[in-house]
Parts: structure tokens; sequence; C-alpha cells
């Protein structure tokens, strides 16, 4: 598990740098990469399983579907990705 964690890392950090470039078909890659991944079993079990887990930490929280990793819930990564802080990626 911790080598497709660290896999998903790495798809992150490439589609941010992707994301990050001025051309067009770059961006374009980075948003194809960020749905591929997002549709992965693995990205898809690690997703309801942080939803589990902070629905046990807070239990009045309403369930508001499954959460994807946030670096990639709109097809580019999250600030926190590049500086390995990402809470919703496993070490």
């Amino acid at each position: 598990m911790r080598s497709r964690a660290g896999a998903l890392e790495a798809w992150a950090h490439i589609a941010q740098a992707l994301g990050a470039s001025g051309r067009r078909q770059d961006k374009a890659l980075a948003t194809d990469i960020a749905r591929f991944v997002r549709t992965t079993p693995f990205a898809t079990e690690h997703a309801r399983r942080r939803q589990r887990e902070m629905m046990k930490a807070d239990p009045t929280r309403r369930d508001r579907g499954v959460e994807v990793p946030t670096a990639l819930a709109k097809g580019a990564p999250a600030r926190g990705v590049a500086a390995g802080s990402d809470p919703g990626l496993e070490r």
C-alpha cells in the first residue's frame, strides 16, 4: 500500500507541474492525469477510508459523499502537495 500511496503522490506532483505550465496542452494533460488517478481503485478506496476516519473523528458530521484526495479533487493538485503536506496522501 505504501508504494501505491507514493505513486498517487508522484502523479499529483506531475499533474501540479503540468498544471502550472503556460502551455494549454500541458494543462489538458494535467486534467486528464488527475481524472485518471481519481478513478483508480486505490484512490477511491483511499478516499473512502479517509471519509470513514473523518466520520469517526466527528460523528456529528453529515456524510457528504466520498471525498477524493485534495490534490486531485478538481483536476489540479492542491497547494500543499509540492511540500508533501497534503493530508489526503498517506506516506
